[in-house]
């Protein structure tokens, strides 16, 4: 499925993620020294550390089972206490169309908008150069780029939906009662979680709205990056290597991420979910790289890569 076709069915789809101001929601930090912790802003119980360069690593790490971060570190909440709230709290700016003649943002164009017709969303239209930036709320082109919506990964309940996708995983949903209960349901196995119909189905197309490093099926296509996956086959553990040092197999002996290439940083990377199977190969999104370091087995810019984690 194309772009813009994934994108058309994202704005008709019977479930919505909400979205954020992309600044504000993002980890900040400045005038922090490396190895320092930050908060997620999109989820209070997780953190990011602080790398040279007051950058931010380059995916949030979770606090224990039950405990939320607070004032720089993984806490347990005191007996009775109201579980914590993440600092950036989803604003109103929906994908789906709601009436004829309604306007509707592109997630990922700014300049971008859709006018709402009786099949829904009509074809693009931009923005011009002199008021660059569409403002869902006041439903027209503005000057601020601040009103300019980035998606969330958190899932979201819009009006009158009953279920809603999961963002990072397209074989999961959610069932909302006001808001998500959760944790999410999964779809039958074979079965994906299918945006334009807002139910599992066989047929559909698996479109991943939240990039992560997370594990994705086979075959899946994230909105934002494409992640190649194959699935290696199984060998004894450790494989032999092939030219360069990487990997051409490997078995999995404990759950997690693993490089393909154990000595240099390389957008490959293996993914274990059961012990005693063969590792699914995968690769890091966009430009990024698997940092080899086994104490921090994520996705990385290459300038910060190798990372050595301070703790």
């Amino acid at each position: 499925m194309s772009g813009k076709r994934c994108l058309r069915y994202l704005l008709v789809m019977s479930a919505t993620l909400t979205m954020v101001g992309s600044q504000s929601c993002d980890p900040d930090c400045s005038g922090q020294t490396p190895g320092t912790k930050v908060e997620d802003p999109r989820d209070c119980t997780r953190y990011y550390i602080c790398m040279a360069g007051e950058l931010p690593s380059d995916v949030p790490l979770p606090c224990p089972s039950g405990e939320e971060f607070v004032s720089g570190a993984c806490q347990a909440p005191a007996s009775g206490a109201t579980p914590c709230s993440p600092s950036c709290s989803p604003t109103g700016c929906h994908l789906t169309c709601t009436s004829i003649g309604d306007h509707i943002a592109d997630p990922f164009n700014c300049q971008a908008f859709y006018t709402c017709d009786i099949g829904g969303p009509g074809i693009v239209q931009f923005c011009p150069e002199s008021i660059p930036y569409f403002d869902h709320s006041q439903q027209k082109c503005v000057n601020d780029e601040s009103v300019c919506c980035s998606p969330s990964c958190e899932p979201y309940c819009d009006t009158n939906v009953i279920q809603i996708p999961d963002p990072t995983d397209c074989t999961k949903f959610y069932i909302c009662d006001s808001a998500p209960i959760y944790p999410p349901f999964s779809c039958p196995p074979g079965e994906i979680f299918d945006i334009g119909i807002g139910h599992c189905s066989s047929a559909g197309e698996c479109n991943v709205l939240c990039p992560s490093i997370s594990p994705l099926p086979e075959n899946v296509t994230n909105i934002l990056t494409t992640t190649e996956t194959t699935t290696a086959t199984s060998t004894p553990s450790p494989s032999s290597p092939t030219a360069g040092g990487c990997l051409d197999q490997f078995q999995c002996e404990q759950l997690g991420f693993f490089p393909k290439c154990p000595s240099v940083c390389d957008p490959r990377y293996f993914y274990c979910d059961t012990e005693g199977n063969a590792a699914i190969e995968q690769r890091c999104s966009g430009r990024l790289v698997f940092n080899p370091n086994p104490d921090y087995p994520y996705c990385l810019q290459p300038d910060n890569c190798p990372y050595q984690p301070p703790f």
